[in-house]
């Protein structure tokens, strides 16, 4: 990681370090955002033990991914171009999308008409917290919960989401994405 101030989510202390923590079993409890200058490293190494995640990952890895793909999102809605999306998508994709007002949620896969989303929108954005990082499969997969905000035309929209990515020939590949708008 790199040096200088380093933002990470770190369970709550409860009987001891997360290290302890973890071997007692507690992982159930709140997070809370941890910036701390020049402690990258150390925050890094306790929220992998706590997650029991291998060195391959990392949570800093995972923001760049979801960086990337709330980005290319960001840019799709100013061009009208899905193509840097659907490229973070794997092409067995599963979507999932829902609100108070639906039986069952709309589902949609790698094909589905993401131009046409975006020619809905005039003017949006997407903006991310991360509430937890799962390693998961040896380290192949990552699911990754958290709440996004839609902001479109000034009004936000906030949904809670569940990202399923996954490791294809050395690329990170968004897989399932489970989204729950909050009304």
């Amino acid at each position: 990681m790199s040096s200088g101030v380093v933002c990470a989510l770190l369970p709550k202390p409860s009987i001891g370090s997360a290290k302890e923590d973890a071997e007692a079993g507690i992982r159930n409890y709140p997070p809370y955002h941890a910036c701390q200058p020049s402690r990258g490293r150390e925050i890094h190494d306790i929220l992998m033990e706590y997650n029991g995640m291998k060195e391959g990952i990392s949570l800093h890895g995972i923001y760049s991914v979801m960086d990337k793909y709330f980005q290319a999102w960001n840019d799709g809605f100013v061009s009208k171009n899905a193509d840097a999306i659907r490229a973070m998508m794997s092409p067995g994709f599963a979507g999932y999308w829902a609100h108070s007002g639906l039986e069952r949620p709309d589902q949609y896969g790698f094909g589905y008409d993401l131009e046409g989303v975006l020619s809905q929108y005039g003017e949006a954005s997407k903006s991310y917290e991360i509430s937890d990082v799962q390693e998961r499969r040896e380290g192949e997969e990552v699911l990754v919960l958290g709440r996004e905000i839609n902001l479109v035309e000034g009004t936000p929209h906030p949904a809670l989401f569940m990202f399923v990515w996954r490791l294809e020939d050395g690329q990170w590949k968004l897989a399932r994405e489970y989204i729950e708008l909050e009304k």
